[in-house]
């Protein structure tokens, strides 16, 4: 063989391995940086957001890719932290077929926004792509399957799209979001879908209602104080600890804490708390 040839292959060999080896490094405690203008302590929450998010290269891809992620925080053997079971990762150039399926599971993209479908007692109840109601799995795959990357979130461009399979974990869940600003819990957003109704209350870390809103209405009741919010929170600074900024979404179900997604740019860095000074009030917790 030519000696050129073998130095060849042998260089991309190494090469390959290197970029294996890098993105697994990732994977670590060491916090990631960001470059802050002299402005800084005067500039609101959602506005740093945006300055946070234009900077979000490919290590942050693998923390939003909602397949990939799995095999991290299983890694972590965090206790009493608890994933969706992977069922399968389907292949995109196929249907699906609902008599192989479980009764009842999920059918998700590991780079979207609310590409889901939804079955039950094998029968599809729902079936949306990026907030829009879909009619066939065709349009949905091409909806899905579509670049998601917005001017504050160019992480998403990292990631090699995938379609997954995973169990589905019930009706009306308690969400809970735990926004974190260096490592530390600073807010706490609870989302309930009821009646296709979706409504969102905030509290402090005490869990003592705010009276702020964003984007959709107040519930009209008020949620009763997790007996394991000491832990949800816990588990939210272990997670945050190496990000300037992420909002660790998290299912609390039967005392069980599911782990949801890390959303580094809560709604895409465009939309403001409806009061102002809770803005400032959280821009001052990011030094």
């Amino acid at each position: 063989m030519n000696i050129k040839l073998i130095i060849s292959i042998t260089f991309i060999f190494l090469i390959l391995i290197l970029l294996k080896k890098n993105k697994l490094e990732c994977f670590n405690d060491k916090r990631l940086t960001m470059i802050k203008p002299n402005n800084w302590k005067k500039i609101k929450f959602t506005d740093k957001l945006k300055i946070y998010g234009s900077q979000l290269d490919s290590n942050y891809s693998l923390y939003s890719d909602k397949l990939n992620v799995k095999k991290y925080l299983n890694n972590l053997n965090i206790n009493n932290l608890h994933t969706a079971k992977l069922i399968k990762i389907l292949d995109q150039k196929k249907n699906i077929n609902l008599n192989v399926l479980p009764s009842n599971c999920i059918i998700k993209t590991n780079h979207g926004w609310s590409d889901i479908i939804i079955i039950k007692n094998n029968k599809i109840i729902s079936r949306n792509s990026r907030g829009k109601k879909i009619y066939s799995y065709y349009d949905w795959k091409k909806s899905a399957l579509s670049n998601y990357i917005t001017k504050y979130e160019p992480h998403y461009q990292y990631i090699e799209k995938q379609i997954f399979i995973e169990e589905y974990l019930g009706d009306n869940l308690f969400d809970f979001k735990i926004h974190c600003i260096q490592g530390n819990p600073v807010l706490i957003q609870v989302e309930r879908n009821v009646k296709k109704e979706k409504c969102i209350n905030y509290y402090d870390c005490n869990f003592n209602i705010l009276n702020i809103k964003k984007n959709f209405p107040k519930c009209n009741y008020k949620n009763s104080k997790p007996s394991n919010l000491k832990e949800i929170l816990n588990i939210s600074r272990i997670l945050s600890r190496k990000f300037e900024f992420v909002r660790i979404d998290l299912y609390n179900i039967n005392n069980k804490i599911y782990f949801g997604e890390f959303t580094f740019i809560p709604s895409g860095g465009n939309s403001y708390f409806m009061n102002n000074k809770y803005e400032y009030k959280l821009s001052n917790n990011w030094k």
